[in-house]
């Protein structure tokens, strides 16, 4: 009998957790389908495909410094700068 007990506890905890799960994607969906405009995906569209490399520099260029904890952009909108 304790195995049952066990067992339907088990499953309990699965359906609750599977129940969690649904209103979490019930609620997300609801969130985002408030946010939609049906104009939201035309400025995508209308961006033609970006080239492949673009930001390369990003990665490769030797003249970028390593980031340097001393220059904070934050600090210096704040004014805290070092």
């Amino acid at each position: 009998m304790p195995d049952a007990v066990a067992e339907a506890q088990e499953q309990l905890k699965n359906l609750l957790k599977t129940t969690d799960d649904v209103l979490t994607k019930v609620a997300q969906r609801k969130v985002l389908s408030v946010l939609a405009f049906p104009e939201m995906r035309s400025r995508r569209d209308l961006v033609a495909e970006t080239h492949a490399q673009t930001f390369s520099w990003i990665f490769y260029d030797q003249e970028l410094k390593p980031y340097d904890e001393s220059w904070d952009w934050e600090k210096e909108r704040s004014g805290k700068r070092r």
